[in-house]
């Protein structure tokens, strides 16, 4: 049980992929698609939002959570309509003294919908400040709080402390976590920076994938980290693998985590591109699905790769078939690099 709950909160600071929404019958989904349309009155949209917000507390509403921050992290009037309400979310769930165990993956979902938006107001800071000091309950939610607060205001030395604390940690989900939650800080914490790279060579693979993906959310330059991710596939993790635990996210082993990041890099992790492939012969069809998608973006047509897609094509897990298509059509478009 503490293996899951430590591993859980790297999941939620890894904001992972778009959710499936819904069917279109229902009213949710409505609302999503009207929030998309073009030309949406100011009015509108705010009633919308409000909407939105007074369907959070379901018995599975990430996927409300997840478009609530999507849109606070490109619209003013959305940050403006929805950031205040958070503080009276994560009050109600930081009270709740009856479901101590699951309040705690609750605020780690309502701390990481506004954390994009880089800004709250003091209300939600007061709350989110709030879940910091009582670590010792939260302990998925406080390094998800540390995040929010440094991504506000990156001079917070309570903040700061209490993740360089955790960084020395001789618990390994410790150091995972908060080298995680200075990933979904990114470059407002870019002093961190240099804190992290002795996890590069942490005894667990899970601590040196999670801190090579903060450097990399750091600064995409810093030296080793491809290296490190490449290696970390031919690796077994110390911990389990978990299965979905909400509608829209996974607890993913590192290989998911170190791929997922192969993708963000686009073509700047090139050189990755053959260890991803082989990734879509493995046993797990969630790290199968995650190379395909990787391998989409990082544009590398060789041969090797190219097979590897096909044979992917005919692949039990329709997921997984579909993104090797998708990706396949991909790269066939790419037109090799001129000869020298």
């Amino acid at each position: 049980m503490q293996a899951f709950l430590l591993i859980l909160t790297a999941l939620v600071l890894l904001s992972a992929a778009s959710p499936a929404l819904a069917c279109d019958e229902d009213p949710i989904y409505e609302l999503f698609q009207e929030l998309n349309r073009d030309a949406l009155s100011a009015e509108r949209r705010t009633e919308l939002l409000n909407a939105l917000v007074d369907e959070v507390g379901g018995f599975d509403d990430s996927r409300i959570l997840y478009v609530l921050g999507k849109q606070m992290e490109k619209d003013a009037l959305a940050r403006e309509v929805v950031l205040p309400r958070f503080a009276e979310l994560i009050r109600w769930a930081r009270e709740d003294k009856k479901r101590r165990y699951s309040i705690d993956k609750r605020l780690c979902q309502l701390i990481n919908a506004p954390l994009s938006a880089r800004e709250a107001p003091p209300t939600v800071v007061t709350e989110v400040q709030a879940v910091l000091k009582a670590s010792k309950d939260f302990r998925c939610a406080a390094p998800k709080a540390a995040a929010f607060l440094l991504s506000v205001d990156p001079s917070r030395r309570d903040a700061r402390q209490w993740l360089t604390e955790k960084l020395q940690c001789k618990d390994r989900h410790e150091r995972m976590k908060a080298a995680a939650a200075i990933g979904a800080a990114a470059k407002r914490v870019a002093l961190m920076a240099p804190q992290l790279q002795p996890l590069l060579k942490d005894e667990a693979v899970e601590v040196r994938v999670m801190a090579a993906w903060s450097l990399w959310r750091i600064d995409p330059g810093s030296p080793n980290v491809i290296s490190v991710l490449r290696q970390s596939l031919t690796e077994e993790a110390m911990g389990v693998r978990l299965q979905p635990w909400t509608f829209s996210e996974w607890a993913p082993n590192h290989k998911i985590i170190a791929v997922d990041c192969f993708r963000a890099m686009g073509p700047d992790a090139r050189e990755a591109a053959g260890d991803v492939a082989r990734l879509l012969k493995d046993d797990d069809q969630a790290l199968r699905w995650s190379a395909a998608r990787a391998l989409e973006t990082m544009g590398v047509p060789t041969p090797d790769v190219l097979r590897a897609l096909e044979a992917a094509r005919a692949d039990s897990n329709v997921a997984v078939a579909q993104a090797s298509e998708r990706a396949l059509k991909a790269l066939t478009a790419v037109k090799p690099p001129p000869k020298l």
